[in-house]
């Protein structure tokens, strides 16, 4: 028999099935990485350290935004959030904040927040950070809707007084639907 492998991937449907239909799950953020050619007027960049989030990103992970409402910044689609760094590539020393940026030449990115520098020793590599109703929008639907495609990381808040084990207790049944 061949070993049992492990790795962190998950479904893209796993993220809000687990949300709407597990007791205890308070929220659940997807994320998956992204590479994507970003322009504003004469200035273009091929990006790779970009993150697709679901809207609930800040509310698991704190990172601190400069500017932006951490409630609102990554829910609808075409929003991005910006590292001062990423921010000053495209503007200089302008405020982001509403600007635009095009995405490979096909839709526009209106940027939503200014985030603090992440952490270098973090899991998350990123500087930019786009709503995942973005990818939503132009994906295919096998990517969001198929239990058998694992290309997301899901991460889950429980309520604050969930026993994480009984949580637990309701995962093999998701697998039967």
């Amino acid at each position: 028999a061949e070993p049992l492998k492990h790795n962190s991937n998950t479904q893209g449907i796993l993220g809000p099935v687990l949300a709407e239909e597990v007791p205890g799950i308070a929220a659940a953020v997807r994320m998956i990485d992204q590479q994507l050619l970003l322009r504003y007027g004469d200035r273009q960049y091929q990006e790779s350290r970009v993150i697709a989030a679901d809207g609930e990103f800040f509310r698991l992970f704190s990172y601190p935004l400069l500017q932006g409402d951490p409630q609102t910044a990554l829910r609808a689609p075409g929003s991005i959030v910006l590292t001062a760094a990423a921010a000053q590539k495209y503007w200089g020393n302008e405020n982001p904040i509403g600007k635009t940026l095009i995405v490979n030449n096909q839709y526009e990115l209106t940027v939503t927040g200014l985030l603090a520098e992440p952490p270098r020793n973090s899991s998350f590599n990123f500087e930019m950070l786009i709503s995942m109703s973005t990818l939503e929008r132009g994906a295919p639907d096998w990517m969001f809707k198929n239990w058998a495609a694992f290309n997301f990381q899901t991460y889950v808040l429980l309520q604050e007084n969930a026993n994480p084990g009984q949580v637990e207790t309701n995962f093999p049944g998701l697998l039967d639907k």
